[in-house]
């Protein structure tokens, strides 16, 4: 549980800070990127926390649960 938390919310939302950060005022933010991450990050909590993940899950794809979605994989 500790681990989850701490590489699923805590690490994640590190990493899109400085994400964030770096993206000067003439960048804007990959608006993919951000989608895909906000994925990954309720999928990972989904076993913790899973009905406020269900919730962000719909708007990412509606009509279709969480329950249903695949584990995450690493890109390239």
């Amino acid at each position: 549980y500790k681990d989850v938390l701490k590489y699923g919310f805590f690490e994640l939302q590190i990493a899109r800070d400085n994400y964030r950060e770096l993206c000067s005022e003439s960048e804007q933010l990959n608006l993919r990127l951000i989608r895909r991450f906000i994925e990954v990050q309720i999928l990972l909590l989904a076993p913790i926390c899973p009905h406020i993940c269900e919730y962000i899950y719909q708007y990412l794809h509606p009509g279709r649960t969480i329950m249903n979605a695949r584990w995450p994989s690493a890109g390239k």
